[in-house]
């Protein structure tokens, strides 16, 4: 059987249309970001980590890195909607981004609460006690939604 040769694909029509119909690359997506996100934890993250992981506070679970929408949660209790991020001296330089991921993380349910790195890294005990009652008012106030 004798075929036609095919007709090139133009650039144009590549650049207007294949990427279209091509998925996003793996390494962009929440969950990869995730993935590299708990591979390079900070020291403050791997601390808070070791006193939650496991229910290890206050029998809640928690899970780190959490793809939520287009953004990756620190910490997350689930049960409590409850959303624990550490910021770093980084996130001076990103209030408006912070305060928008917020905004859309409270939209969808779920309760923020930011702790500085310092804080975790220097009173570790007043964090953990801070966010055991922060969750403590969280599942209280769904029970009653």
């Amino acid at each position: 059987m004798n075929r036609a040769p095919s007709k090139p694909v133009d650039s144009e029509y590549r650049a207007n249309f294949a990427g279209a119909l091509a998925p996003p690359a793996a390494g962009n997506s929440p969950a990869a970001r995730a993935r590299r996100l708990r591979r390079a934890a900070s020291d403050a993250a791997l601390k808070f980590w070791s006193r939650t992981r496991n229910r290890r506070l206050g029998g809640f679970k928690f899970r780190r890195e959490v793809p939520l929408g287009p953004f990756v949660a620190d910490f997350v209790c689930s049960e409590a909607l409850l959303v624990v991020e550490i910021d770093g001296d980084q996130h001076a330089a990103s209030e408006a981004y912070d305060a928008s991921r917020t905004r859309y993380l409270e939209r969808t349910g779920y309760a923020v609460i930011r702790i500085p790195t310092h804080e975790v890294l220097h009173d570790l005990a007043e964090v953990l006690d801070r966010v055991h009652r922060a969750i403590e008012e969280r599942v209280q106030e769904l029970k009653h939604r």
